[in-house]
């Protein structure tokens, strides 16, 4: 951890790479916010369109019986403004193939499951995936890079170690002041995609941190900055973290449930003096 002390000194950090991340953050929220407006705008069509299409909720009754009577009233009641009813009666067969259509459209809109807002992430996935500088080459020893930062999840946690740290000096602004949580939306989309999102929680600098100062309790003063000052940033951070992974994987675990669970072996650790008499 020693290594990310000068992260902050960086000039394009700041200027370019947190401004990029917070544009693809900016756009990410965008599509999400877009596909919750699209959603409520469907159900409003349903609602609307429901006496047209013999779409009748069930009316509350105190038994079974009861309850299909005041439905067969409801159902007799509206019979006459279903309009694929009236057009089967009187229409031409144009007529009915395209009211046949739209009350198919209607009644199936939300259960062909299109979504905009999964259908990007998954353009998102195609473009990030093939990229190596995203997943980092093969480790060397075979399980996973220690000191080096080859992989996403590695990179956004040292940025988040410097987000977390609180200003020096009184007047000057919150990371979150600046780019506000697009930053935060743009980096866990990115790890999420990747399939980094349980090494992020294990691996991260700032949840070691927050583990460490809640075991020995330690309240020093580091270059002025107090300890539980940054320790509590982190946990309004993981926070957040944890409420964003939540949401994206509401998306993500559909489209994912069909896909191959990759799975690693690794052989287990063998000791010296049984290598050296390999049993048959």
């Amino acid at each position: 951890m020693h290594h990310l002390e000068a992260i902050g000194q960086h000039p394009e950090l700041r200027g370019e790479f947190c401004q990029d991340l917070r544009e693809v953050g900016n756009i990410v929220l965008f599509c999400m916010q877009l596909e919750l407006g699209l959603a409520q705008e469907e159900v409003q069509d349903l609602l609307v369109a429901a006496a047209y299409t013999n779409a009748i909720p069930k009316p509350h009754a105190r038994n079974v019986m009861e309850q299909e009577k005041q439905l067969a009233k409801l159902e007799e009641k509206y019979s006459r403004i279903q309009l694929t009813s009236v057009i089967e009666k009187y229409g031409s067969d144009k007529q009915i193939a395209i009211a046949r259509e739209a009350e198919l459209m209607t009644k199936e809109r939300l259960c062909c499951g299109l979504n905009v807002f999964e259908m990007f992430l998954q353009r998102i996935k195609q473009m990030i995936v093939p990229e190596m500088a995203y997943i980092g080459s093969h480790p060397s020893n075979g399980v996973m890079c220690i000191n080096e930062c080859g992989e996403f999840h590695r990179v956004y946690s040292a940025l988040q170690f410097w987000l977390c740290f609180p200003p020096l000096v009184a007047e000057e602004n919150l990371n979150e002041e600046w780019f506000g949580d697009s930053v935060v939306w743009a980096g866990l989309t990115i790890i999420s995609l990747l399939g980094q999102q349980r090494r992020y929680e294990v691996l991260d600098f700032s949840y070691h941190l927050h583990k460490v100062q809640k075991a020995d309790g330690k309240t020093d003063a580091v270059d002025g900055v107090a300890v539980p000052r940054v320790v509590e940033r982190i946990r309004r951070f993981q926070l957040l973290n944890n409420q964003i992974f939540a949401i994206l994987n509401n998306f993500l675990s559909q489209s994912e449930e069909f896909e191959e669970e990759r799975v690693l072996e690794f052989q287990p650790p063998m000791h010296p003096s049984i290598s050296s008499h390999p049993v048959d």
